[in-house]
């Protein structure tokens, strides 16, 4: 039987996951799933991705598979990725993927079933922006104006094979003309392979730069986006909610500002030119 969750417990759940999940970790496998399921989809699914590793591993075996099934369909696309890749064997992995009916996001998600736990690949966002560089600045307002911003994820700017040139440099687009291209206002990055180890990942000098890195699989097509925090947290112990060093929490928050900010002078400049 579902508890009764009051309307402030569930905008609580909805607004910090992290926080939701502190307090709901020390429960029973039982009263975790029962909490779990009395929250919307996408919702329960963004706080069982930050309960301790342990935990969540648990109560994926726990739940059945029409909860899962509901879980894939209805989570955010970046969480829905990393839940498949928690949920094992990977033959019941394979059996949801592969039952989930939105075609774009079941695309996504079977490439989940080739990678293995604790691979960069396995903590990719596959929920990221990404712009032909051939575009003017001008062709993008629209675009620029519909980013949520929010999250802090850089933009990435590709070929016209698709491969990576580099994120746009959100202050140099704010500065250029609406006639420029994007591949003008970019900054160069270098991706991390989708197979390499969290441990490998840890060791790029990309990240005295960037605080998200662009993922490619070997056929070095972007698979997704991937946060220093995430990469951190699951090396040291694990748990998606471990606290970042000071250092990387104090330029992540710097540069997700620096973003809001500029994409939303870049919206309105380029809108108004």
């Amino acid at each position: 039987m579902k508890p009764e969750l009051t309307r402030l417990t569930r905008q609580f759940a909805r607004a910090h996951p992290d926080e939701f999940a502190d307090r709901l970790a020390s429960a029973d496998v039982a009263q975790i799933t029962a909490v779990l399921a009395a929250l919307p989809e996408a919702d329960a699914v963004a706080v069982v991705l930050q309960l301790p590793l342990p935990v969540v591993e648990t109560c994926i075996r726990a739940v059945s598979d029409e909860i899962l099934d509901t879980w894939l369909r209805n989570a955010d696309l970046g969480d829905a990725f990393q839940l498949s890749n928690r949920i094992a064997p990977r033959s019941r992995r394979a059996r949801l993927v592969r039952g989930v009916e939105d075609e774009h996001r079941r695309k996504q998600l079977l490439t989940t079933l080739d990678l293995r736990s604790g691979s960069v690949g396995a903590l990719a966002d596959p929920d990221f922006v990404r712009l032909s560089g051939s575009l003017s600045l001008g062709d993008c307002v629209a675009t620029f104006r519909s980013i949520d911003a929010s999250q802090g994820k850089p933009i990435l700017i590709v070929d016209e094979h698709d491969e990576l040139l580099g994120y746009l440099n959100t202050l140099k687009a704010l500065c250029g003309s609406p006639a420029a291209t994007l591949k003008t206002c970019i900054d160069p990055v270098r991706a991390l392979p989708a197979e390499s180890t969290l441990e490998t990942a840890l060791g790029s000098h990309e990240w005295s730069v960037h605080t998200w890195l662009p993922v490619v699989d070997r056929q070095r097509h972007l698979m997704g986006l991937v946060s220093h925090v995430a990469v951190v947290g699951f090396a040291s112990d694990g748990q998606a909610s471990a606290a970042p060093p000071p250092v990387v929490e104090i330029a992540t928050s710097y540069f997700d500002t620096l973003t809001n900010l500029t994409l939303t002078l870049l919206g309105e400049e380029k809108r108004g030119t």
